[in-house]
């Protein structure tokens, strides 16, 4: 590989990696529009059979998604102390503004009433996974997030899975597997788990940071590669379904956004549940309502000049 075509794949690799800690846009959108899916597709699915021309070819454009993923997860984490609503409607103008990568390759798809069931059926997926997990908390006050600094065992599987959902996610155009952490309401408890000082230096946390991160890893390679292979495979036999079922499911995860787990807030003094709604300042609920519009309208129209751009390629 050329010196030049390496740096070319580093940059889009960190387009990849400005989405992946963003909840609404999809690292496999981003791979779509900067025109290097196929590539991390045919070097995913030939890894067996030619592993080191692989390696070399996802090297740079993974060196260049982790660079951005980490300096995304660190800004995000303080923009989400500072305006959680605000914040979620970035994200939700975002998803918003992705649809046209999905809607692009329904455009002659035939509709019927499986077609249509397909779609409504993926938005009431989405859709109750951020409810069902915030009524779980707000009622119960469970949920996975308060054991992330337990030490108990079943974390470290369970950060295998969680890596495992968020690369399979990731690979989707579409869909993001930030916007999967978000929904379930692990999001930000896990960016705050490895971006906080703090646990760094606590003695009784490095191994759950270290050793989950590792599980953590563990997860994101095996659901990245597994996915790749048969993403290639399902939207080449069952192409139209495939993208109903991921319109749907953006759809849904619109509402999702706003109502999860991290919606909620727990007093610290009497363990009191709250929507983080019912506080908010004035002017948090105003720049939302900018960032949503802008988000959505500046997203749509790169989605739509990028696809018409490959169209003419």
């Amino acid at each position: 590989m050329k010196t030049k075509e390496w740096w070319l794949d580093f940059l889009k690799g960190t387009t990849i990696g400005f989405a992946i800690p963003i909840p609404g846009v999809s690292g496999g959108t981003m791979a779509v529009l900067t025109g290097i899916f196929d590539k991390i597709a045919n070097a995913v699915s030939n890894i067996r059979h030619k592993f080191w021309e692989s390696v070399k070819t996802l090297l740079p454009i993974g060196l260049g998604a982790l660079v951005m993923a980490v300096i995304g997860f660190v800004g995000i984490k303080k923009g989400f102390e500072l305006a959680p609503v605000a914040l979620s409607a970035l994200f939700a103008g975002l998803i918003l503004g992705s649809t046209p990568v999905v809607t692009k390759e329904l455009k002659n798809a035939k509709w019927d009433f499986w077609s249509v069931f397909r779609v409504v059926a993926s938005f009431v997926f989405a859709c109750a996974i951020g409810i069902a997990s915030a009524l779980v908390y707000y009622y119960s006050g469970f949920s996975l997030a308060a054991y992330l600094t337990s030490n108990t065992w079943w974390i470290y599987p369970l950060l295998i899975i969680v890596g495992f959902i968020a690369a399979t996610t990731a690979v989707i155009p579409g869909i993001s597997g930030s916007m999967m952490m978000y929904l379930m309401g692990l999001y930000v408890p896990l960016i705050s788990l490895f971006t906080t000082w703090s646990n760094w230096t606590n003695p009784a946390l490095l191994p759950l940071i270290l050793g989950g991160g590792v599980c953590l890893g563990i997860g994101c390679l095996v659901g990245f590669v597994t996915t790749n292979m048969w993403m290639k495979v399902l939207l080449a036999k069952k192409h139209d379904s495939t993208y109903q079922v991921i319109l749907g499911f953006v759809f849904g995860s619109l509402i999702s956004m706003f109502v999860n787990p991290q919606m909620i807030h727990t007093d610290a003094v009497t363990g009191v549940n709250s929507w983080i709604y019912t506080d908010r300042p004035i002017w948090e609920w105003i720049v939302g309502g900018i960032l949503f519009v802008g988000a959505a309208v500046l997203l749509f129209l790169m989605t739509k000049k990028f696809s018409k751009k490959s169209d003419n390629a």
